[in-house]
């Protein structure tokens, strides 16, 4: 089997970058930026396993199963892995997440008055159990007639240890990519993480380092349309569980304690919350900058978040109240900070 390796640099995206630009309708906007931004600074290596299937499904739907660590890496995954298999990709998260930072995001960006971000975020009401069963008459839909692959992490929710296994997989989950004639595909999401129990689930790899994607073999369904489900959760279990390394010899990935030092002085300095820190500094390490991020960060540079009343403008103005910065940053202003 054939491994590739691809260092998340920006020199490496351009096959990526191409081929969102197609699907959005516009490229060099800030909406790219965050994406392209995040992915430098949070996504060390994208780690092909088996590039023989990965190429050969290029272009085809399938189902990503996933282990999971961080919030930010589902968005990234999406931008980084879709783009290099040229497949549109959707995520299924809770319906909670509409009110976190990387909800209001995504949202906001489907607002941009010159390109339109595909819905990469399918969210679920786990209070209302028909609403699963309405998800998956849509992921059915979507794979069947949009070519678009989906993601879900088997565990439903973010890991707190980089040591834990993943034990859970949907039986319906696995039932409907047989239905459809969609390969699974192993994901694994590796040194995002503590070794001990962190106390709380983390938006970011801990202490700003990095994680790496494994990308795994595809188990195609006519391998396990056969199997009773014991079976099939087993066979994909291990497929997950023993992408790169195992659980239990697993460590995070080196901490940026400069880039950690950085985000604090932000945050104290605009009173503002570690997710708008983070991205402004993400921002201002970017390579390759849009026209659009660099006049959004010298209005920040300057302290003068003011917008006028054009589309692009009404939504600059939008984002900026997305991560919480108008205020904050008025404030240190008035105050002489």
């Amino acid at each position: 089997m054939n491994t590739r390796i691809i260092e998340a640099t920006y020199e490496n995206m351009s096959s990526i970058i191409d081929f969102w630009s197609g699907v959005h309708g516009v490229s060099d906007w800030i909406v790219e930026d965050i994406y392209i931004g995040l992915a430098e600074k949070f996504i060390r290596n994208i780690v092909l396993t088996d590039v023989k299937n990965f190429e050969t499904l290029k272009g085809k739907p399938v189902l990503y199963l996933a282990n999971h660590q961080t919030a930010v890496e589902s968005l990234l995954f999406i931008y980084m892995v879709g783009g290099l298999s040229q497949t549109l990709v959707t995520a299924i998260a809770k319906q909670e997440h509409t009110e976190t930072w990387l909800g209001k995001l995504h949202s906001h960006s489907h607002e941009h008055p010159n390109g339109t971000p595909h819905n990469a975020l399918m969210y679920f009401d786990r209070s209302k159990p028909v609403s699963f069963i309405e998800i998956l008459r849509k992921i059915e839909l979507e794979m069947k007639n949009n070519h678009t692959s989906i993601l879900i992490h088997t565990e439903g929710t973010r890991a707190l240890t980089c040591r834990q296994e993943t034990t859970k997989v949907n039986r319906r989950m696995v039932q409907l990519a047989i239905q459809a004639n969609i390969p699974i595909v192993p994901i694994r999401f590796i040194g995002g993480l503590p070794i001990e129990e962190s106390d709380e689930r983390t938006e970011f790899p801990i202490h700003f380092g990095t994680q790496d994607f494994y990308v795994g073999s595809p188990i195609f369904p006519e391998e396990i349309k056969d199997l009773e489900f014991s079976q099939q959760k087993e066979m994909i279990l291990q497929a997950i569980n023993h992408l790169g390394m195992l659980a239990n010899c697993e460590k995070p990935n080196k901490p940026d304690l400069d880039f950690s030092r950085k985000v604090e002085v932000c945050m104290n300095q605009f009173g503002v919350p570690v997710e708008f820190a983070t991205i402004l500094k993400v921002w201002e390490m970017k390579s390759h900058p849009s026209p659009e991020l660099l006049d959004f960060l010298e209005r920040l540079k300057k302290s003068e978040l003011t917008f006028g009343q054009s589309p692009m403008e009404k939504w600059l103005s939008g984002l900026a109240d997305c991560l919480q910065m108008n205020h904050d940053i008025h404030r240190t202003k008035q105050e002489g900070l």
